[in-house]
């Protein structure tokens, strides 16, 4: 018993105080771990990782905000990407991962994506589709060597 309430706290001192850490590279979204730790913190780390990539469209800061009613492991901010104007839908939202860990560093939070068909309504190029990539949302991943993998893996 007094083992699950150890763990509870460390959970939740991980999703509270593990906002503010960087989050290791990913094979999705590769980065140096110098870059992460110079990011930190940063509403700009999603707007300079979008940036270094050729994107469609423009993308602009939303918010930071959570308004869900729970604790969140990985910090997310919200953007508006603003495709042409010969483009439908021309507004697309996207959930963008802050440099970070959780879970106290037993984890890392890992950008999600998914692909959007969007559609060129110009005249000459009417009906034609592409996939638009976008970020989704974060996930936070427990580290393989973590101090909490055994109340998680049975």
């Amino acid at each position: 018993m007094a083992l699950m309430v150890v763990f509870g706290v460390v959970l939740l001192l991980g999703a509270t105080m593990g906002v503010d850490g960087a989050r290791l590279a990913s094979k999705q979204d590769p980065k140096t771990i110098e870059e992460l730790w110079e990011a930190e913190n940063s509403m700009d780390l999603a707007v300079n990782e979008q940036s270094r990539r050729e994107e469609f469209g423009r993308l602009s800061a939303e918010s930071c905000e959570d308004d869900s009613k729970g604790i969140p492991l990985c910090r997310e901010c919200s953007f508006l990407r603003e495709l042409p104007a010969d483009y439908s839908p021309r507004y697309l939202v996207e959930r963008k991962c802050q440099g970070q860990d959780c879970l106290m560093h037993e984890g890392k939070c890992l950008q999600q994506y998914m692909s959007v068909e969007v559609r060129n309504i110009a005249p000459d190029r009417e009906g034609e589709t592409i996939l638009v990539r976008i970020a989704a949302g974060c996930r936070c991943l427990l580290n393989e060597n973590s101090i909490l993998k055994d109340y998680f893996i049975r």
